[in-house]
């Protein structure tokens, strides 16, 4: 009786341990690394044999593999070390080329916004700042990638990717030079300006410290010396001036040099025009009207005083050569709204022309055969 005893529990441990071992397969193929309560539940399912008590099942002494942490590089530290001292670098660089009285720059900044947007400027001036300078001002944050990249593929080495935005935080803070820290700077005090200011107080203060020529800088003092009237009361055809001597004031003065003025009020006109603000009209209507200047012999102020001077009380009429501008802007108006007639008026000129010279062919030949027949009849006569 022992005996069969004995061999009924080998029996037993056979069974365990083959079930075991495909147990722990099927475990390793699932999910990689066996559970702990399947071994668990292995010794509870062995069978309790005085004999064999201290006979295990094989799989039970096949310790489960370890998941190893994972080691950081030798270098990560290195690297971290060298990127965040040339942060804290650039940091500094791009520091200094702040102003040390910032702060009182930043408050002087909203009050000429508040006192130039209580002047009541006309929205037809704002309308042309924004066709002329930066016609994507209400889309972006102050700082606009389309413009950075079409300044980049053109090539342009005077401006052209600068918003409104960064023209207005270069004249207050900022210096002139051509420098990529200079325009980093120039881009993240943007950025934050368009978080604290609205767009109309941007577009006010930006007419409010922009430099007009002949030393005179804001659009009061400027509607003042040129037209001897106050902002609220200048028309379209005045703001297209004064905005198209905006990129020069000093070479595009009306004073100094009216017919190149005059070109550039055109251009202004044209580009509002294509912004959807003007008719085609209604700008040549503007672009027609004769406008009164002031003579501009009188005590002109200086850089350093910030009112304008009283001039003399003269006026002139402003005599330009206007036909060869009027003509000029009708032209590209034709060119730019009459495009697709253009070319279907080109297509049945074509055609014409076409039709016009086969038909003179046709008679050409026609012709030629009757004076070669005519010439063998009269041969064959004399003959």
């Amino acid at each position: 009786m022992l005996l069969v005893a004995h061999r009924r529990s080998l029996w037993r441990l056979a069974i365990c341990s083959s079930f075991g071992e495909n147990k722990r397969k099927r475990m390793h193929s699932i999910s990689g690394y066996p559970d702990k309560t399947q071994f668990l539940r292995c010794y509870s399912d062995f069978p309790t044999d005085p004999l064999i008590s201290n006979v295990k099942p094989l799989f039970c002494s096949i310790h489960p593999p370890q998941r190893h942490a994972r080691t950081i590089p030798f270098f990560a530290p290195t690297l971290i070390f060298f990127l965040v001292l040339f942060f804290c670098l650039s940091l500094r660089v791009l520091c200094s080329l702040l102003p040390r009285d910032l702060p009182r720059r930043w408050d002087r900044l909203f009050a000429i916004a508040e006192q130039t947007e209580a002047l009541d400027l006309p929205s037809h001036l704002f309308q042309a700042v924004i066709a002329s300078e930066d016609r994507r001002f209400f889309q972006h944050c102050g700082v606009d990638p389309a413009g950075i990249c079409r300044a980049i593929l053109s090539l342009s080495t005077h401006g052209g990717g600068s918003t409104i935005t960064q023209q207005l935080v270069k004249n207050v803070f900022l210096s002139n030079e051509r420098k990529i820290s200079r325009k980093v700077v120039e881009m993240v005090l943007s950025l934050i300006l368009e978080r604290q200011m609205s767009k109309r107080k941007i577009l006010c203060a930006y007419l409010g410290v922009v430099y007009w020529g002949h030393g005179i800088y804001g659009i009061e003092s400027a509607s003042a010396f040129y037209f001897g009237k106050r902002p609220s009361c200048i028309s379209l055809g005045e703001s297209a001036l004064l905005v198209g001597i905006l990129p020069c004031p000093e070479g595009r003065s009306p004073l100094r040099e009216p017919n190149r003025a005059k070109r550039y009020q055109a251009r202004t006109l044209k580009r509002m025009i294509k912004a959807g603000y003007l008719d085609t009209q209604t700008a040549l209507m503007f672009l027609e009207q004769s406008m009164y200047l002031r003579d501009g012999r009188g005590e002109i102020h200086g850089k350093e005083s910030g009112k304008p001077a009283k001039l003399s009380a003269l006026k002139r009429v402003w005599d330009w050569e206007k036909e060869s501008s009027i003509l000029e802007l009708k032209e590209e108006m034709e060119e730019w709204a009459d495009m697709t007639q253009k070319k279907q008026c080109s297509n049945t000129w074509n055609s014409e022309r076409l039709f016009l010279f086969t038909r003179a062919v046709h008679l050409l030949t026609m012709s030629i055969q009757n004076s070669l027949q005519k010439i063998l009849i009269n041969t064959s006569d004399k003959q």
